[in-house]
């Protein structure tokens, strides 16, 4: 069995809250309108309103036109029961053009239906309002006045009219918003309960305040994540979201945006907000259920590939592992005898690198004057991630090894050809810079006895390939290097 034992320290940062957000002000676009119209069909009463703006054209009011916002509310004649539930979906409006649909139930006899936050565009050419994709026209452009129905056929939908606006005035309208549990500088982190759970409560401040309660909020998904929104509509200016699960991929984690918008009329004032998103490192709440939730999404990083090679990573640190033996600690091991081929242990990397996985290893060469203070270059600590991948070069290079020199030998050709037992045969040990008749040809006293045989130096060679830091931007565990 190779082996490699740890060095550790441990090391403590402290985390400041971060501030609040600083206000947003209104921007209105160079041209906009408001559309508004009511109908009635038997006794209820429909009532429509709609703002769009111009993203792009030409002469006079051509061009194309963005929906910032359509709603519809339906005011019954009758109580509305059973009670529709609320509904929050994306509708597909054909031609690739969608828009987020919020329909809720707003006493016992009223129904609004708001989309908002979708690419849908309609286009204005020679006076005539509608979607030239289609030839279908049913509004119109008469000097500063818009008319226009989605549905010329239907007996309930309003014809919408309004007067186009250049520029326009969104008041004092501002907007800022902020996580209010917000302790660690934009840094969350799932619990480790069973079922992972992640909580942001958010807050929205705007001027003026009566306004508040109009605020939208673009909330980030999770994938692999249940995400749970308080009020469903997602608007106002308190939400809380709630993300259950932890997701089965290291790339769900990280950065995510979370954003917010108030309106008036088609000017709107933005303001967003980049939190990021960890899991906690020792927890074992991941989607395997089984491995502590560093080894789980290390596993999938490129610290898992060792020189862009699949090695198949198995977890030792349960009770009945191999990796405590002689009083030592032991990082990692390759047992072909044990297990398939390609296949080696990580063992508790905090059991034996403390809090921060640390890991001090010599840095060795052959290639400097052969003495003591020549072939200790220096030593290198490692913590988190770094100290993963260190680890699974060195058990690679067991493996490599393994493949070329001893696969499929018997234990008598093995001692045949590698009469000093270190693991090197000796007729290569002279082109390694080797001496066949030692165990450890160099630095067999002090602390670096432990390397113990001339394999083992080759391994810890092999450890200098990885540059710490280098894989910072995958490490989502807290702790971890992103979050010490």
């Amino acid at each position: 069995m190779k082996r490699l034992i740890l060095s550790f320290f441990a090391a403590a940062t402290l985390l400041a809250p971060a501030g609040l957000a600083c206000a947003a002000k209104a921007k209105c676009p160079e041209l906009s309108v408001y559309l508004e119209g009511t109908s009635t069909f038997m006794g209820a009463v429909y009532n429509e309103r709609l703002t769009m703006h111009r993203v792009s054209g030409g002469r006079g009011y051509d061009g194309k036109w963005l929906i910032d916002e359509f709603e519809q509310q339906i005011d019954y004649p009758w109580v509305v029961s059973p009670a529709i539930p609320p509904s929050n979906i994306r509708v597909d409006m054909g031609l690739g053009m969608w828009m987020n649909t919020f329909s809720r139930q707003v006493g016992p006899r009223t129904l609004l239906v708001t989309s908002t936050a979708g690419n849908y565009q309609l286009d204005v050419v020679g006076g005539k309002v509608g979607l030239a994709a289609t030839g279908r026209f049913s509004g119109s452009v008469t000097g500063d006045e818009m008319t226009f129905k989605f549905d010329p056929s239907s007996p309930t939908e309003p014809l919408l009219k309004g007067k186009i606006v250049r520029g326009g005035q969104a008041e004092e309208l501002e907007l800022g918003i902020s996580v209010m549990n917000d302790f660690n500088g934009g840094k969350f982190c799932y619990s480790a309960d069973t079922t992972a759970t992640l909580k942001l409560v958010l807050e929205a401040r705007v001027t003026p305040a009566d306004r508040a309660r109009s605020v939208e909020w673009t909330l980030p998904e999770i994938p692999g994540s249940v995400r749970i929104v308080e009020p469903v509509d997602s608007r106002g200016p308190y939400v809380t979201v709630t993300y259950k699960l932890l997701p089965e991929e290291n790339f769900s984690f990280g950065e995510k945006t979370i954003s917010a918008r108030i309106r008036s009329g088609a000017c709107k004032a933005e303001d967003n907000k980049t939190i990021r998103v960890f899991y906690p490192s020792k927890a074992e709440n991941n989607p395997g259920g089984r491995d502590p939730n560093w080894f789980y999404y290390w596993g999938q990083t490129p610290a898992a590939k060792p020189g862009g090679h699949t090695v198949n990573l198995v977890y030792g640190g349960h009770p009945y592992s191999f990796c405590h033996w002689e009083g030592e600690g032991t990082a990692g091991f390759f047992a072909p005898q044990h297990h398939q081929h390609r296949t080696f242990y990580i063992c508790d990397l905090t059991a034996v690198g403390g809090s921060t996985m640390s890991n001090r290893f010599p840095l060795l060469s052959r290639t400097q004057l052969p003495n003591a203070t020549g072939m200790l270059v220096g030593w290198r600590t490692t913590t988190f991630i770094d100290t993963f991948a260190a680890i699974v070069i060195h058990e690679n290079e067991h493996i490599r090894m393994y493949e070329m020199w001893k696969m499929g030998k018997t234990n008598a050709q093995l001692e045949a050809e590698d009469s000093d037992k270190d693991g090197v045969p000796d007729d290569k040990e002279e082109q390694l810079g080797f001496d066949p008749n030692k165990k450890q040809t160099w630095l067999s006293e002090g602390e670096t006895a432990k390397i113990k045989y001339d394999e083992e130096w080759l391994c810890y060679e092999a450890m200098q390939g990885h540059t710490p830091g280098s894989l910072d931007k995958y490490d989502w565990s807290h702790p971890g290097k992103q979050w010490p």
